[in-house]
């Protein structure tokens, strides 16, 4: 197995964390509103909500 130099895994982590941070950079952020829980919430219940974009 090929062993990979420090100089390349630091550029591969500098490119990935650019691309990561460029991609939520472009999204807005989201409007969202509890409209319901169940009565028999427990742990696990999902909670309704409504998604505005």
């Amino acid at each position: 197995m090929k062993t990979i130099d420090f100089k390349s895994l630091l550029i591969g982590f500098l490119l990935a964390t650019t691309l990561l941070l460029a991609i939520g950079a472009t999204s807005g952020t989201q409007n969202v509103r509890i409209v319901g829980i169940d009565s028999n919430f427990s742990d696990w219940d999902p909670i309704k909500v409504k998604v505005e974009k």
